[in-house]
């Protein structure tokens, strides 16, 4: 394994047909038999980056992804390019998400929700 810069583009659509987005992709970290393998960071052509763990191609392990459109970030764990296991995701405002992910999805019954310190909520039922 050994770092190094690499960009993809529509010619090699790697990224591309996950990501539905741009053409244009900057993978930088590990690479084994020319597949992002390990710790990486990926910036996506929006501006979006996730820096994390890698297992060929894919994300897997535990990343960070970073949302630039709402200002979200998740932080957790990923299996086979999906959100996967223990997770949370912070929104601008401060409140968080937290819950066990199971491919790409967090089950209701199995997460919890926070309010930022500066949201206003009032409780419909009272």
């Amino acid at each position: 394994m050994f770092d190094r810069l690499l960009v993809l583009t529509t010619k090699s659509c790697l990224f591309r047909k996950r990501a539905g987005i741009g053409n244009l992709f900057r993978y930088q970290g590990e690479f084994q038999r020319d597949r992002a393998t390990g710790q990486g960071q990926l910036l996506y052509a929006n501006g979006n980056v996730y820096n994390g763990q890698w297992q060929k191609d894919l994300r897997h392990g535990e990343g960070v992804m970073e949302c630039k459109e709402d200002g979200s970030r998740y932080e957790g764990y990923w299996e086979n390019d999906r959100r996967h296991g223990l997770g949370r995701v912070i929104f601008r405002d401060g409140s968080t998400l937290t819950g066990t992910w199971r491919d790409g999805y967090l089950p209701r019954d199995n997460c919890s929700f926070t309010f930022g310190h500066d949201v206003l909520w009032a409780n419909p039922d009272s």
